[in-house]
């Protein structure tokens, strides 16, 4: 799942490099790199609270904060872009 995220994230990356809105592109792409790493931390916390396994738990919640940062950081940069544009 993950390799395929990251396959489809390279895809979108170089299709759209070449579009007058880089900015506006790059935003797309960071919030779609922060979705697959939320998704990963959720994975990750499931198989741990499957398994028993607190440190996988942990890690997947973190990478979830980290997701959440990230998408934060994103919705800023859109709304500096809108706000100079």
């Amino acid at each position: 799942m993950l390799v395929f995220l990251n396959r489809l994230i390279g895809h979108i990356l170089i299709a759209w490099m070449c579009t007058p809105a880089k900015e506006s592109i790059m935003g797309l792409v960071d919030d779609t790199k922060a979705t697959a790493k939320n998704l990963e931390g959720k994975a990750q916390e499931t198989i741990g609270k499957i398994t028993g396994d607190k440190n996988d738990q942990l890690a997947g919640k973190a990478k979830q904060a980290q997701a959440s940062g990230e998408h934060a950081v994103a919705d800023l940069k859109d709304a500096v872009h809108d706000a100079t544009n």
